[in-house]
């Protein structure tokens, strides 16, 4: 598997899998991922970059408060 394999081109998965990989993702990096994001999401890459920005708008949300 590489940053760039595509979920459902190089890795075959079919939408039950990238949806329990969603789920997965939610509870290990604790983001909540809405399905039209999650949609968008085709490779490790992009997942990794969701959650970073995701991460980050977190930080600085609780830092305006």
């Amino acid at each position: 598997v590489t940053e760039t394999a595509d979920f459902q081109r190089d890795l075959s998965l079919d939408s039950l899998d990238r949806v329990e990989l969603v789920m997965a993702f939610e509870q290990e990096f604790s983001v909540e991922i809405p399905d039209d994001k999650a949609d968008k999401l085709s490779c490790c890459a992009d997942v990794a970059k969701y959650i970073i920005s995701e991460s980050q708008s977190n930080k600085s949300n609780a830092g305006s408060s």
